[in-house]
């Protein structure tokens, strides 16, 4: 039953954004029965801070975080050490060398457990701070290898957002084309499964590669598409 609240906070926090979830992660997190819980509540209630820049709220809990980390690593939990790890990063400004370092530890000990979809999402982050790092094919092999993770999950939204990444290090690389056809990948990925939302995100991605390419007529209509969805 303690994990009602928390599935309750994780649909909501994906369908509509981090900034509606934070209640349902507050009540997930006061809920939890075990580390592994614990520490998925309070890295949504972080993410969901951020994302109202809250930075009163944001501190409090950054507090609870250094708290929790430390009591995991002393109790040997090191899946809930690592989802702990992952939000640390996820939420604090580091240098991409030591945000790096901390994901090592955190793919590391999440590549193996049941926590699959944490695992993409930490190849994703990874894959973020090699891009900031100069290290675009790091970067790429990281983001196939989240593709992977998510499609294997059935997991489409985020199955897209490694697309949309994929895009990202095409254009730091130049190669525009190819961010244009991830762009389309993801977008395809979207209409499948109905998500609307998301998939107006990702026309206005999709046009900022076409305007970057100078087709503004393409881009324009790509933006008006996403309007008339929103």
């Amino acid at each position: 039953a303690s994990k009602a609240p928390l599935v309750q906070a994780e649909a909501l926090f994906d369908d509509d954004g981090a900034s509606e979830a934070l209640e349902p992660s507050k009540a997930a997190l006061d809920a939890a029965t075990d580390a592994i819980e614990l520490a998925k509540a309070l890295r949504l209630v972080l993410l969901s801070l951020k994302a109202r820049s809250d930075l009163a709220g944001l501190r409090t809990y950054q507090d609870r975080l250094a708290k929790e980390l430390k009591s995991s690593r002393q109790s040997g939990s090191k899946v809930a050490t690592g989802i702990l790890t992952l939000a640390s990063v996820e939420v604090e400004q580091e240098a991409p060398e030591q945000q790096q370092l901390k994901l090592k530890e955190v793919l590391t000990i999440l590549q193996d457990s049941s926590e699959r979809r944490l695992y993409g999402v930490a190849l994703l982050t990874f894959a973020n701070t090699k891009l900031r790092a100069g290290r675009p094919e790091e970067a790429e092999r990281a983001v196939k290898d989240a593709a992977e993770v998510f499609a294997q999950l059935g997991d489409v939204r985020s199955e897209a957002s490694a697309h949309q990444v994929l895009g990202e290090i095409c254009a730091y690389s130049g190669a525009l084309d190819e961010a244009s056809r991830e762009g389309l990948a993801s977008l395809e990925l979207l209409r499948k499964a109905g998500l609307r939302k998301a998939e107006a995100n990702q026309l206005h991605s999709n046009a900022r590669w076409q305007l970057l390419q100078g087709r503004a007529q393409e881009a324009v209509s790509l933006v008006t598409e996403a309007l008339d969805i929103l």
